[in-house]
């Protein structure tokens, strides 16, 4: 138990920092909070091993710890909310067996960006919503392309990660 611990205190670190520095990296575009989403490899790795309630601890608490430290209220509420869509989402499409993981990760960074847009409804600044055929087309390919860097990485490191866990 605490050799699982750690694996997810260093996945929750490591996603945490991933999305700091994309945080940096994508500061220049006029897009608010745009980020590749590469710090969902973590939690779609852990949804691939069927690990579903460390996926959702270990997004929760990279959420949270992101904005207690570098954030406020309103990446606290895009995030949580974003974060929920897009996990029920990717819990809903793994039931099916059908999809790639590069086709639940499209489906997970769409519906991530459609629960943001929603938290923005819900908190007065619905004027963003016009913004969602945009939103949710760029999710789903970004969210493809992090689908496609978790099918790689995995092929090639999976059996490194077996001898973790």
């Amino acid at each position: 138990m605490a050799k699982k611990i750690s694996l997810y205190s260093l996945l929750t670190v490591f996603a945490l920092l991933v999305s700091y520095l994309e945080g940096i990296a994508f500061s220049f575009i006029p897009v608010p909070a745009f980020k590749l989403g590469l710090a969902n490899c973590v939690c779609m790795l852990l949804f691939s091993r069927k690990e579903y309630a460390a996926a959702i601890t270990v997004n929760l608490s990279r959420i949270l710890l992101s904005a207690l430290l570098f954030g406020n209220f309103y990446s606290l509420a895009f995030s949580l909310s974003g974060a929920i869509f897009s996990s029920l989402a990717v819990l809903l499409l793994l039931k099916f067996k059908c999809f790639s993981f590069a086709g639940i990760s499209a489906a997970g960074g769409a519906f991530h960006n459609f629960g943001q847009l929603a938290a923005a409804a819900l908190l007065n600044t619905a004027g963003l919503l016009y913004l969602l055929p945009l939103l949710f087309l760029v999710g789903a390919v970004l969210g493809f392309i992090t689908g496609m860097l978790l099918e790689a990485f995995s092929k090639k490191y999976g059996n490194l990660i077996n001898k973790i866990t």
